[in-house]
């Protein structure tokens, strides 16, 4: 009976090794200064890591240390996140190729700012990826040396927004509820009015900018020059990307992508996120709105064409759990109201998880016209504006069906209404 226990024992313990060791990627790390327990592991293409999307591996970090024996596809590039707040919606990220069975990550929490994640590895393309972004950031060291500095004397001296945006911002996290909510129609209003900088803030926004544009220059120079991998086709659909964010020669990388990497790797998920630049790229310029249809509140599925075809329009979107999206949607409600009857048309479309969320928003912020949801598969509709993995954004629409302006203010709204009675 003794002998028959130990060998049942032997069993036991033999499955749970081989439960542990299933997967073909063994990932181990240092991971100090978390402020979590897990980290996360997701496709690279993932929508969004904070609303509903579920990793593919929650991995417990346990005396600083973490292990984990992952079934990934070599062909594909992921994304490791470790959460570098205790309120959450922030994390330090970094991609990880699959092509060695082997790799460890070290990740340290530093003073907040330089909250990285790094890799070592016999991975040629993780060896790649961490020596290309470590010669890019000595190449700009001295630019953000002098970047931090200004900002950091900026906060110092309370210079970066200006008074008024600032008081409301402190009574802002000093409270809760439906004052909060209140105090954020004001700040939104602040922002997209220009009055929440200083000239000094400005300026530091816009040397920022300035060093990003240097930076997508360093790697058009070095990564068009390397042979073609998972790991520079990722880098590069990361450059098309920022590009595309700062307005800055996104057509070099547009080309780049159909004459290097169109045909390329398929199946491989990074070119889902050159897809997402490609169709971002559509919305600039005065380029005509990309149509699409989805669910009313009766569930009768409307074409945005139907809609808007021939007038003035704004296209919102947004999200339940975006309250700066859902301020902004309320601060159109006078405009809409003024000038509703002379053919403007606003209509909502919300990028949600429950309709029971969307529901619930809908009757908190009453707003006076159409809204759609997009539900799962739905949410490609916001790779059609190039905001894949955004809570939203919105789009002023001429009666051409040219996009006139994105994000405009409320002024700006009502300036295109009149000038196009």
């Amino acid at each position: 009976m003794r002998k028959t226990i130990q060998f049942l024992f032997v069993l036991a313990l033999l499955a749970s090794c081989a439960g542990r060791n299933e997967g073909n990627f063994h990932l181990t790390g240092t991971i100090e200064g978390a402020e979590g327990k897990h980290v996360l592991v997701f496709p690279a293409d993932v929508k969004d890591i904070f609303h509903g999307e579920k990793p593919l591996a929650k991995i417990r970090i346990r005396n600083n240390k973490i292990e984990a024996f992952l079934s990934l596809d070599s062909n594909s590039v992921y994304e490791l996140f470790v959460p570098n707040r205790k309120e959450g919606g922030s994390y330090a990220g970094l991609p990880i190729f699959v092509d060695s069975p082997d790799l460890y990550v070290t990740y340290s929490k530093g003073d907040g700012r330089y909250s990285r994640i790094y890799s070592s590895s016999e991975s040629p393309l993780n060896s790649f990826y961490s020596s290309y972004r470590e010669a890019k950031e000595k190449a700009f060291q001295e630019d953000w040396a002098v970047y931090y500095g200004f900002s950091d004397e900026l906060h110092q001296n309370n210079g970066y927004f200006t008074k008024e945006y600032q008081e409301l911002l402190d009574r802002y996290y000093a409270s809760s509820g439906a004052k909060r909510d209140s105090l954020t129609v004001l700040l939104s209003k602040l922002e997209m009015s220009g009055e929440m900088l200083t000239p000094e803030g400005q300026a530091r926004d816009s040397l920022a900018n300035e060093i990003r544009k240097r930076e997508l220059d360093y790697d058009k120079d070095h990564l068009c020059r390397e042979k073609p991998t998972q790991a520079t086709f990722y880098l590069v659909t990361r450059a098309m990307k920022t590009a595309l964010d700062l307005s800055h020669d996104v057509s070099f990388w547009l080309s780049h992508y159909d004459e290097v990497y169109k045909d390329l790797f398929p199946g491989c998920n990074v070119h889902n996120l050159a897809k997402e630049a490609i169709e971002g790229a559509k919305i600039y310029g005065g380029a005509p709105y990309q149509d699409f249809t989805l669910p009313d509140t009766e569930g009768n599925r409307v074409s945005l064409s139907s809609l808007i075809d021939g007038k003035v329009a704004l296209l919102d979107l947004w999200a339940s759990w975006c309250g700066p999206c859902r301020s902004n949607s309320r601060l159109l409600v006078p405009v809409y109201e003024k000038y509703k009857d002379a053919g403007f048309v606003v209509v909502g479309a919300a990028r949600e998880f429950k309709d029971s969320e969307w529901r619930k928003a809908l009757a908190q912020d009453a707003y006076p016209w159409t809204n759609l949801i997009a539900l799962g598969e739905d949410h490609a509709v916001w790779t059609l504006y190039g905001v894949a993995n955004g809570a939203g954004a919105r789009f002023l629409i001429g009666p051409d069906g040219t996009i006139l302006k994105i994000n405009p203010t409320p002024e700006e709204v009502e300036a295109a209404i009149l000038a196009n009675r």
